[in-house]
Formats: structure tokens, sequence, C-alpha cells
């Protein structure tokens, strides 16, 4: 499966320099695309206020900083992590347009009350040769039919954690070929979350990249007793070894026991 690089909390420092220094590592790594996440406690309702202007062109600059970083060769992402309205969303799509974004990924809220703003943000996204995608937090066939018979996404990102397991990732994946919607499976996630992705990726046939955290934790490959699939000129491949082909070292996870975090969706750290 060919490989992409989702880059956030390896980034030391979110500065253009950070951000471009983060994402050129994942290139080095052999990443063929690369994904960020630019804004930070912007939200829906606060954007366009003065603060949330000023958090609007950080992320411009970022974004420019890492285009120039990169290989043109290399795709470039940008996730907005729901943090835009559509206005502003508007704005963000022409500002973004002359770096070549390969997608922009979930400009505004995804409930209901957001569907047909959705659907004219696709068309604009388009028509500035950019690709919308969103939808990893839907569940099972339920979540995502609408987004799909509306077409209001390019790219839809059901996540096997969420969605429903391998069956329901399966009957997405056959509803959006139908439609002519990508399937490019949101993964930002552990080792075993991971094998089961590309593992159903590769059973079913998917040809768009997959998604990986980079450089995010040690603990990525130092809790496995056996490795997830590696990431090998660009591309992830399977392990041979029976069912799942990946075995995690429990005697190291019981050495980092859960903590409960609250949840606050304008610190940083949230995205």
């Amino acid at each position: 499966m060919r490989a992409y690089a989702t880059v956030n909390r390896s980034i030391r420092e979110r500065t253009p320099h950070g951000f471009a220094e983060a994402t050129k590592a994942a290139a080095k790594a052999g990443f063929g695309g690369i994904k960020i996440m630019p804004f930070d406690r912007v939200l829906p309702d606060t954007v366009r206020t003065v603060e949330g202007r000023q958090d609007f062109t950080r992320a411009i600059e970022r974004i420019a900083a890492v285009r120039d970083a990169l290989p043109t060769t290399t795709d470039l992402m940008v996730d907005c992590h729901w943090r835009l309205d559509e206005i502003t969303a508007i704005d963000f799509i022409d500002e973004v347009a002359a770096f070549g974004l390969t997608w922009i990924e979930c400009p505004v809220p995804e409930s209901l009350l957001w569907h047909e703003a959705i659907g004219r943000l696709r068309k604009k996204a388009n028509s500035r040769n950019m690709s919308l995608a969103g939808g990893e937090n839907a569940v099972g066939m339920a979540g995502f039919a609408p987004l799909i018979k509306a077409g209001l996404y390019d790219v839809v990102m059901p996540d096997i954690k969420y969605c429903g397991g391998h069956r329901e990732f399966s009957a997405i994946c056959d509803l959006a070929a139908q439609t002519g919607v990508t399937i490019s499976p949101h993964n930002p996630s552990g080792p075993v979350a991971h094998a089961h992705t590309v593992h159903a990726c590769t059973a079913i046939g998917l040809t768009a990249a997959v998604e990986q955290q980079y450089d995010e934790s040690s603990l990525f490959d130092g809790c496995m007793a056996s490795p997830s699939p590696a990431l090998q000129a660009g591309r992830f491949e399977c392990s041979e070894a029976p069912g799942l082909g990946a075995a995690v070292d429990l005697a190291v996870v019981r050495l980092h026991p859960l903590r409960s975090k609250p949840f606050n969706a304008t610190d940083p750290s949230f995205t």
C-alpha cells in the first residue's frame, strides 16, 4: 500500500521552520505524501475574530514553508480539523490553491446542518484543482452513506477503529466504488490498528495512500513483539505471518498504563 505520513505531534516547534523540518524528516524517511495540521486554537465560532484571523495567517505561513521544503513530487495534504466556517473555508481554499495541495480535509464540522456547505466547498476546492476529504469519525454504513450518496467529498476516510471493523469497512468501500468516491483510510493510530488497516486495504485492493503517524512515539515500534507493516520504498508491506502478523509486547505495555487527559479542542495538542 502507498504510504503517507501525518506530521503533527512530531513537530518540535509550531513555527513555519518547525513544520518544515518535521516534514522534511518524513519525506527523507521515504513517505511519498505528507499531511499537516496547521491550525491551533481557532474554532468555527472564533475564526473571524482578530485572534482567529491571526491563527489563519499562521496556518498559511506554515503551509507555505512546508511546500517550499518538500520535493515537488511529494503530495501535500492539509487537515483543518473542522476549525473553519464556510466563508473562511472559501478564503482558505483560495489562499492555498497556489501550493498544489492534493486535498483539504475536514474544513468545517460534519453534522447534518453543515452538509450543504460541505457540498459547496467540494465544488470550490475542485475548481482550484484540489480534492475535499473527510468523514474520519463516521460510524458504519449509517454514518458514511449520507456523505457518499450526497457527493460531499472526493475522498472519504473510514477509520477501522470507529467505522465498525473489517466488515463495515469493506461495505463502505463497496458503496464508495459505486459512486466514484476514493477511500483513503484514516489511520494516525497505534501499531495494532495500523496492521488491521493495511491488511484490510490490501485484501480489498484499495489503491489510495494509507496514513501513518510519523515520529510521534518510540512506542509505536517499541511496544511490539513482532513488527507492524513496515515502510519500504514508500509503501507498507503486510507481514506474511499468520493472522494479523503483529503481536503486542505486553510487558512493555504494562509499563505505560492508560492515563486520562481532559479534552480541550482549543489546545493545540488536540490537533
